[in-house]
């Protein structure tokens, strides 16, 4: 996947070199041995932050990405400063010290879908 991420010379360059880096370091584990508490690509993760809020997102390749209000279709890219710092973290893990994993509501290995 991410060798079909081509380089655009922006921004985003910096985030697929972060990526690239976080993976060459990660430990790799068959689908069927990912904790359930993990976070995944195309996993619906709550968070909240450090006044309560609570907002659910997506975590998606970059082409499927939607920025909209509707908490059903809210997506984010792996791509983003947020996206990059919940892949591989746990439920209870603080991002950049104001927002908490607080929970998955979804985790595509935990429901058995590989096939995402």
């Amino acid at each position: 996947m991410l060798a079909d991420i081509k380089p655009s010379g922006s921004v985003r360059d910096n985030y697929l070199h972060r990526l690239r880096e976080l993976l060459n370091t990660a430990d790799t584990v068959p689908p069927h041995d990912v904790p359930a508490n993990v976070v995944t690509m195309n996993s619906r993760i709550r968070l909240r932050d450090k006044h309560d809020t609570q907002m659910t997102v997506s975590l998606v390749f970059p082409e499927d990405a939607v920025r909209d209000e509707d908490p059903e279709t809210r997506k984010v890219s792996i791509l983003t400063p947020i996206g990059l710092a919940m892949l591989g973290r746990r439920v209870g893990h603080l991002i950049a010290d104001r927002i908490r994993i607080d929970g998955l509501v979804y985790q595509p290995e935990d429901a058995g879908d590989f096939h995402l």
